[in-house]
């Protein structure tokens, strides 16, 4: 298994394999929140149609642990859930920074959008299966 460090694989990835069109921002950020999480992608095989990403911890013992992305959105979810925790953690700050949470904020619009595209093509990809 490789990681996926570049944007530019993950575009590849999330394309041939789950049908998603990334653009480089999109698919930076979503890195960003993983590897910032001291998590990691996965990928076995090329970025092909059966191609099998994994969700890995960074902190694990074992190789190749982690949560197998069935769909994309499972990775949207991860670094939503990433997002979310930061935000909360800005809460709790005396004096957050304004900016970093209007940053924040936008990531958050951002991946409530591709929350809302990946759904749909899961939802088409499993029409299509039945």
């Amino acid at each position: 298994m490789d990681i996926v460090k570049s944007p530019e694989l993950l575009i590849r990835i999330a394309d041939d394999t789950y049908g998603m069109k990334l653009e480089f921002i999109e698919a930076e950020m979503l890195l960003g929140y993983i590897e910032g999480s001291d998590f990691c992608l996965l990928v076995d095989g090329e970025a092909s149609d059966d191609a099998a990403l994994l969700i890995h911890d960074n902190q694990s013992d074992a190789e190749n642990s982690g949560d197998t992305v069935f769909q994309f959105l499972d990775v949207i979810d991860f670094c939503q859930s990433a997002n979310a925790s930061i935000l909360d953690e800005q809460k709790d700050l005396r004096n957050p920074s304004e900016r970093y949470v209007r940053e924040l904020r936008k990531d958050e619009a951002l991946l409530s959008r591709l929350e809302y595209i990946a759904g749909l093509i899961a939802d088409f990809n499993r029409t299509e299966d039945e």
